[in-house]
């Protein structure tokens, strides 16, 4: 009868390893996709927006802070550094899309392009947030999603400079 309750005590620990193994094994996900910021730092400064680029490199540090060492402390700063990169992305957006000519055609697609990207980030975080779900989903597909939200802010990022 006492093996038999090791045993079971035994399996159950062994389970919540797996689990928390798990969801470091995604979280790693994160980790690695928010380098793609580093593009971003690239391309602002070849463009010469030095600001932009400078926000990228601080959003690009503490993303990694943040994915390596997940605390209360290091998400404020996370979500300080994304909020400063959004609304500088956004100053530069409106103050280009002030200037664009009508007949334009690729730099209208290019600001099409960019509301969606910038819309549906918003929808998975607000939505998400509201539902628990895309990102607020509690397995790996949250953290599939948070990689994706890297990339696709960075490609919005990436053509409010180029645009």
């Amino acid at each position: 009868m006492k093996k038999v309750k090791k045993k079971i005590k035994k399996r159950k620990l062994t389970k919540r390893t797996n689990k928390k193994d798990d969801k470091t094994k995604y979280s790693i996900i994160c980790y690695y996709s928010c380098k793609v910021f580093l593009l971003n730092i690239l391309i602002s400064l070849y463009y010469d927006y030095y600001i932009y680029s400078g926000l990228f490199f601080v959003l690009f540090l503490t993303s990694l802070l943040f994915h390596s060492n997940p605390t209360h402390f290091t998400g404020i700063i996370d979500k300080i550094s994304i909020s400063s990169v959004v609304m500088y992305g956004g100053y530069v957006f409106l103050n280009k899309l002030l200037n664009i000519n009508i007949q334009d055609t690729k730099r209208i697609i290019f600001s099409i392009i960019i509301m969606m990207t910038f819309l549906t980030i918003i929808f998975w975080y607000v939505y998400g947030y509201y539902k628990n779900k895309y990102c607020f989903y509690k397995k790996q597909h949250g953290f599939l999603y948070h990689m994706l939200v890297h990339i696709i802010s960075s490609l919005g990022h990436i053509l409010i400079v180029i645009l």
